[in-house]
């Protein structure tokens, strides 16, 4: 069981409810639930929070980024952001506070449990299978590395595009955010366009339908 202690930054009382019960499922402490960015840099001083989990399209006269970045100054917690928008300005104020993560709207238990459990040992798991099989025949060989088509024939990608794979086979259809996935791909923050030219171009190399985007905010890998 985790003990980490979860702040809830939503202003829509139904997924704020709905999203503490997945919570509660996972075993996770929901200390509260704000309603505001005012509200939620005080709660985030009573009560110090391990995690927080905040709404970027807050009401009122802060937003979730601002309230993001008023915190990390202040205090050294874990945030995620809580989304459904996928514009251009959003995506690109929501990396410049550089959060831990993103959870997409809907909420879905699993990506959630998937995200979560990145800071929490006791609930991480290990993908064991040697072969990970996706859509349209093709597969990734953990142990060598390597994409295959029908098991046999090895498709050409770069190395960039293989750590993508690699990544993103960690969490078989569950999605991974943008800003993670730089930090593991390219060790720093790239432009977007750089991002969708990778999988673009792996894309080109394999399947359509291989790599997902996720709401402009991630991309998944699909898996049968």
């Amino acid at each position: 069981m985790t003990h980490k202690r979860i702040l809830i930054v939503e202003d829509e009382l139904l997924a704020a409810t709905y999203l503490k019960k997945i919570l509660t499922q996972l075993k996770y402490n929901v200390i509260s639930i704000a309603k505001s960015a005012d509200e939620a840099i005080r709660m985030v001083k009573l009560h110090t929070p391990d995690i927080i989990l905040m709404d970027i399209s807050l009401e009122g006269e802060k937003d979730g980024c601002e309230a993001a970045m008023y915190i990390q100054k202040k205090h050294t917690v874990k945030l995620y952001f809580l989304t459904a928008h996928s514009d251009e300005d959003t995506l690109e104020r929501a990396i410049r506070c550089k959060p831990d993560g993103y959870i997409l709207k809907p909420y879905n238990i699993n990506q959630i449990k998937v995200i979560l459990a990145l800071e929490d040992t006791t609930m991480q798991t290990k993908v064991t299978e040697v072969n990970i099989y996706f859509v349209d025949n093709y597969s990734y060989r953990q142990d060598m590395k390597r994409l295959f088509l029908n098991e046999s024939i090895e498709v050409a990608v770069g190395p960039k595009a293989l750590c993508l794979i690699a990544l993103l086979c960690k969490t078989p259809n569950v999605s991974i955010s943008n800003i993670q996935i730089m930090q593991e791909v390219y060790q720093k923050e790239v432009p977007i366009q750089t991002l969708r030219s990778l999988v673009h171009r792996i894309r080109q190399n394999t399947s359509t339908s291989l790599i997902k985007n996720v709401n402009g905010l991630g991309y998944k890998i699909c898996s049968e």
